[in-house]
């Protein structure tokens, strides 16, 4: 920037700003030049400037158009002028601009009206007021140039919207570790702190390098390793990783004209210094394709859209097809089509959560389309309807899409001049999308990947500068961070409904959710506290969220109650608990859950290192952890076990102990997100807790310092918690051990960027006092399962209710 002063006048000039990266600048005392000709910038279209002129001040901002000030011309502002830049435009400086007195350039600002006339701005950031207009309806200054309309009758001028709309942003992006040659092409993947990239276009040539490097807790990337290579060398495929292997799909063998593949690969990586191991062939797709979009789910790989036939464009496809994986060897199994997305597409992005599957952007008739489609995942794991949602607020191809608590996110995209945007959108209870909202990184990329880890997107390789094709030649080798910033507005629960009630009352029994159906497994049905059950039941959630009938499956081998279960890659795992004569056990049991969704044959497997009942269990990255409990003098305990989860055989190894809670704890309520284990409340001996702790998940799977977060309004224990799109939910439970009074009140809290949990609220209470409930979450909707009303009766009823 050549900056030149005189006379207290600011200029700029042979610069150009593609965007302008200050937000306001305030130049000294100056004489008014009001006697130059005056001009405004239209509020659309590009404006030149081919003399010198005087900003005449009437034009709130330039919404749709950029201003170039011609070689030799000067643009006057004269004092107390504002010129506003909108997002994504800017001014390019060829010849001057003065700023004067109290005159201002202000840079990413939108003035809005509150069109529906609701009395709240349609934006969930906060807000300078403007004037009220004639019309009374109120006008403001938006923080940001997105619309999300919140509708909340508590919104105030001085605080974010609360109760809807919300979002996160992305915080500055760090560049780390870069990766040992410029990629571009390829396909990554994240993995038990591990990110991952696969073959593409490195040194002007396709290549099969696997490289990969651990994720420390500061969030930065590690040194990268070479490790086994892929069979061939592949560009322009999808990769996925599930329960301990990676899987790639489809590509092209070499830069430019090459030969397409109809292979899959897949490979298991190394549980104890992860990395790669021996890559094998497996079913390959019954076509030919490249830039197509795979992602997993409960078991199957599903591939989206791509080029299928040859390298011409023209053979761009629609189809859908996906295949199951091996729960035995890994391998995967025969293709099927699916439903077909609504038109052909390719360099595409698609991303899978709560049973949908989303695609984002693509080439369409070789041109960047900014449609989003959406379609559900059936309880047979094909492909049900596609729809579109809210649109991308700009054509997109070549870009790269993850998924995080909730919100979609896509990363840089475009050809020959790569793009530093960054688009996200709220996914709905409804499963549709909500606002695009937009932010920058700090480098435009296109044609790189890009994951999700632990509340940070990771982008890796790609084309970071325009050069014009071969784009190959301006690949990057660079690695970039990009912290998630969550604005934690939005959480809450709606209504709560009846549905069908379990076939029994239930009380101590556990509860799971895989692939659209839950199951209750044990706990007692009579008012005798000794009769533990063997019953499991599962029940189908329809497509309007309610519960179906409930049917029974395979029994447990033993009554248990107060046990613990977790669902993993369509396992079902108890720990520990109590039998039919009230006698603790340490017996830890396992069964698949059958392509019919029922549950098959229960086996025992490595056992607790010590018998309790009360704990919590929790599953996360292919390890079980345990925290808790009592034992069989009732004496409480701390104690924190983890183990992993076979990938061949789906047993339970060997448990380790690790780091142990601060306090001794049963009654207690534990769920993990983003590498991080939280347990709130619960009884320590001698009061009902509302201590909420929360540790890190280390690289190695063990469990971090445990450290205090923001406490639970009120103690509780004896209640249920949930995790959901970036917030805590506590559900029921007893005030009191020794009056064992039971609560209708629902607590939810939102999780920070940090990890630590954010300040409580009370959300909408359930229908009834309900102390021993069990809760999961499907698809947007919390359902309480079962457990005690305060006249100490077991109940059998099931509510659910909407997550916001």
């Amino acid at each position: 920037m050549n900056q030149q002063t005189g006379s207290g006048t600011f200029f700029w000039s042979k610069t150009f700003f593609p965007t302008l990266v200050f937000s306001c600048i305030t130049i000294g005392l100056f004489p008014s030049l009001a006697s130059a000709t005056a001009c405004e910038p239209a509020a659309n279209g590009d404006y030149t400037v081919t003399a010198d002129c005087a900003f005449s001040g009437t034009t709130d901002g330039i919404d749709n158009g950029n201003i170039t000030i011609n070689p030799g011309a000067t643009l006057t502002l004269n004092a107390g002028q504002v010129l506003i830049i909108n997002p994504g435009k800017g001014i390019t400086i060829n010849g001057s601009i003065a700023i004067n007195a109290t005159a201002q350039i202000k840079k990413g600002y939108l003035w809005m009206t509150d069109a529906d006339a609701d009395g709240w701005p349609a934006n969930t950031n906060q807000i300078l007021q403007d004037v009220a207009p004639a019309n009374g309806r109120r006008k403001y200054l938006m923080a940001s140039a997105t619309v999300s309309d919140c509708n909340d009758a508590a919104y105030s001028l001085a605080n974010d919207c609360s109760g809807g709309g919300g979002g996160e942003g992305v915080g500055a992006c760090l560049v780390t570790t870069p990766l040992p040659s410029t990629i571009v092409n390829h396909s990554a993947v994240a993995y038990n702190g591990y990110i991952y990239t696969t073959g593409g276009v490195g040194g002007g040539v396709a290549t099969s390098s696997v490289f990969y490097a651990p994720i420390s807790t500061t969030s930065s990337v590690g040194v990268w390793k070479t490790t086994t290579p892929l069979p061939q060398k592949i560009r322009s495929h999808s990769a996925v990783v599930y329960n301990g292997y990676i899987y790639t799909t489809g590509g092209v063998d070499s830069v430019g004209a090459g030969n397409p593949t109809a292979a899959v690969f897949f490979a298991p990586i190394n549980a104890i210094d992860h990395s790669v191991g021996a890559w094998q062939a497996t079913t390959p797709m019954p076509k030919i394709i490249w830039g197509h979009s795979a992602v997993v789910r409960n078991g199957y790989i599903y591939v989206t859209g791509g080029v299928s036939g040859g390298m011409a464009v023209a053979n761009a496809t629609s189809t859908v097809y996906f295949a199951p994986i091996s729960a035995v060897d890994h391998s995967v199994g025969a293709w099927q089509t699916t439903t077909p997305l609504p038109q052909q597409l390719f360099v595409h992005s698609a991303v899978v959560n709560n049973g949908f599957i989303y695609t984002t952007g693509g080439d369409k008739s070789g041109m960047p389309t900014s449609t989003v489609y959406f379609a559900p995942i059936s309880a047979t794991n094909s492909v049900g309807a596609w729809k579109t949602t809210a649109q991308l607020p700009a054509g997109l191809w070549n870009h790269s899409a993850v998924v995080n608590n909730g919100f979609i996110y896509t990363t840089g995209g475009g050809e020959f001049i790569p793009s530093p945007t960054v688009y996200f959108a709220p996914i709905s209870a409804t499963s549709s999308i909500g606002a695009w909202q937009t932010t920058t990184m700090s480098k435009g990329l296109y044609s790189h990947s890009s994951v999700v880890y632990n509340g940070n997107i990771y982008t890796t390789g790609g084309v970071g500068v325009g050069t014009g094709f071969p784009f190959i030649t301006a690949a990057t080798s660079t690695v970039s961070v990009c912290p998630i910033t969550a604005t934690n507005s939005g959480g809450g629960v709606g209504a709560w409904t009846t549905t069908t009630p379990l076939p029994a009352v239930m009380r101590y029994h556990s509860v799971v959710t895989n692939n659209g159906f839950i199951y209750s497994i044990g706990g007692i049905g009579g008012a005798a506290e000794l009769f533990s059950t063997t019953t499991v039941n599962f029940a189908q959630i329809s497509t309007t969220s309610s519960v179906s009938a409930w049917a029974k499956t395979t029994p447990l081998p033993v009554g248990t109650r107060n046990h613990s279960a977790v669902v993993y890659n369509s396992y079902i795992y108890t720990t520990g608990g109590a039998d039919t004569s009230g006698d603790l056990t340490s017996a830890v049991y396992f069964a698949p859950i059958s392509a019919t969704n029922s549950v098959s044959a229960w086996a025992e497997t490595t056992p607790l290192p010590n018998a309790i009942a009360g704990h919590s269990a929790a599953v996360y990255n292919g390890y079980i952890y345990t925290a808790g409990g009592y034992d069989i003098n009732l004496v409480r305990t701390a104690a924190v076990y983890f183990a992993p989860i076979s990938a061949v055989n789906r047993s339970v190894g060997a448990w380790t102990a690790t780091t142990p809670l601060p306090h001794i704890l049963n009654g207690h309520s534990e769920v993990i997100n983003n590498g991080y284990i939280y347990i709130t409340g619960g009884y320590d001996s001698t009061m009902v807790t509302s201590t909420v702790y929360f540790a890190p998940i280390s690289a190695t799977n063990s469990v971090g310092a445990w450290a205090k977060t923001t406490p639970l309004p009120k103690g509780i224990y004896n209640h249920s918690s949930v995790v959901n799109n970036g917030f805590i939910y506590t559900i029921g439970g007893s005030d009191s051990a020794i009056t064992g009074v039971r609560t209708s009140t629902v607590y939810y809290a939102p999780i920070s960027a940090t990890s630590s949990v954010g300040a409580w609220k009370t959300t909408t209470k359930l229908p009834i006092a309900i102390g021993d409930t069990r809760t999961v979450v499907n698809n947007g909707f919390i359902y309480s399962i079962g457990g005690v009303n305060n006249s100490d009766a077991n109940i059998k009823t099931v509510y659910f209710a909407p997550l916001q």
